[in-house]
């Protein structure tokens, strides 16, 4: 039996290849089996319809952010990340359909990416959990580089992840 890191790099590999160039029925399957695996390891209690509805898998993660809205600056805690965005844990979330720019602090490499972003549901968290009080925001990004950069630290999260789920 393939393990979780392995079948993270599978997964990354036709990922990368999907978006770039297509999948061929057969890899599509491959590629779909893998998300949806790893998608109930990093989100024990998500069907595969979800898992499914999503493109890419959600990662649950630790990260600092920074961004303003037009009241104030504020710092948050991003508790997941997807290929097209983050939750962010924030008694306070803008209201659905606010612009802000977001900044994400890397601690492992020290980097930092600011990356424009839109407020698509606000208080509705990861599994459509009502208690957990936050926003999910989309990424808006501007350049190919930011892109490459959103791509960089969505595979490095899948990493760590996978593990730390091994």
């Amino acid at each position: 039996m393939q393990d979780v890191a392995s079948r993270f790099r599978e997964y990354i590999q036709l990922e990368r290849r999907r978006d770039a160039e297509g999948l061929s029925p057969a890899d599509l399957e491959r590629w779909t089996i893998l998300k949806r695996f790893l998608s109930r390891k990093f989100n024990p209690n998500l069907s595969d319809d979800r898992a499914d509805q999503r493109r890419s898998v959600r990662i649950p993660t630790k990260l600092t952010v920074t961004f303003r809205d037009e009241r104030e600056l504020r710092s948050s805690l991003m508790t997941n990340l997807s290929r097209g965005g983050v939750f962010i844990a924030t008694e306070r979330p803008p209201a659905i359909g606010s612009s802000l720019e977001l900044r994400i602090d890397v601690a492992e490499t020290g980097e930092r990416i600011d990356v424009p972003a839109e407020v698509v549901t606000v208080n509705v968290g990861p599994h459509f959990a009502q208690a957990l009080r936050g926003m999910g925001l989309r990424f808006r990004p501007t350049s190919e580089d930011m892109q490459r950069k959103l791509d960089e630290l969505y595979e490095g999260q899948l990493k760590e992840a996978a593990i730390r789920s091994s």
